[in-house]
C-alpha cells in the first residue's frame, strides 16, 4: 500500500473531520481505562 502525504489544510473542514473520526474509531486504537468522547478523540487529535 502507498501512502499519500496531503498537507492538513488542503482539505475542507468537513474531510478533515471525517479522516480523524475514521482513524480514532478503528479498532483497537482505545486502551484508556476511561471512556473517552468522540468529539474529546477528534479535538485531542486536532491539537497534535
Amino acid at each position: 500500500m502507498t501512502a499519500l502525504k496531503i498537507p492538513y489544510d488542503q482539505f475542507s473542514p468537513e474531510a478533515l473531520r471525517g479522516v480523524i473520526e475514521e482513524f480514532v474509531t478503528r479498532d483497537g486504537t482505545d486502551y484508556g481505562e476511561i471512556e473517552v468522547s468522540l468529539e474529546t478523540k477528534i479535538s485531542q487529535s486536532k491539537r497534535i
